[in-house]
């Protein structure tokens, strides 16, 4: 894992901090000086998402990447074999993204079409579960 390393300025006493942030870990920190909390944060792996599709009807994507959602669902929606663009259902923020999607999938296995993505399930059932293993970031565009 690779680690980044910044300085936080203390607001109560000015000290500088310096913290390790290693990817896919949740830290608290506290001034090395004075003991205050300066932050709490999860350091993320990337993103799960739902997509839905107006042209394919009760049929959900649930996927996940490393980069920005919208990157990869303007990649989706210009294959040629995909007639118009996928709609973002829900952006979930994920430490783990490819464990947390395969416990997802895991999750809806009995309404997985066909070995690929794609899940005959309710919107907001599948928000639900989704929501249930990762807290949300929603959003909902068209691309």
């Amino acid at each position: 894992m690779d680690e980044t390393m910044i300085r936080i300025r203390c607001k109560s006493c000015g000290a500088g901090t310096i913290v390790s942030i290693t990817p896919g870990t949740y830290q608290s920190v506290a001034c090395s000086a004075c003991g205050a909390v300066l932050v709490e944060f999860e350091s993320l792996g990337g993103f799960v998402y739902v997509l839905s599709h107006p042209q394919m009807p009760n049929l959900l994507k649930i996927g996940f990447t490393t980069r920005q959602v919208e990157e990869r669902v303007a990649e989706l929606s210009a294959a040629t074999s995909v007639p118009g663009p996928f709609m973002i259902e829900g952006v979930f923020a994920s430490s783990d993204p490819a464990r947390h999607e395969s416990m997802i999938h895991g999750m809806f296995a009995e309404s997985r079409v066909e070995s690929k993505e794609f899940f005959r399930v309710d919107l907001v059932e599948a928000l639900r579960t989704v929501t249930a293993a990762r807290p949300p970031i929603f959003e909902r565009r068209i691309f």
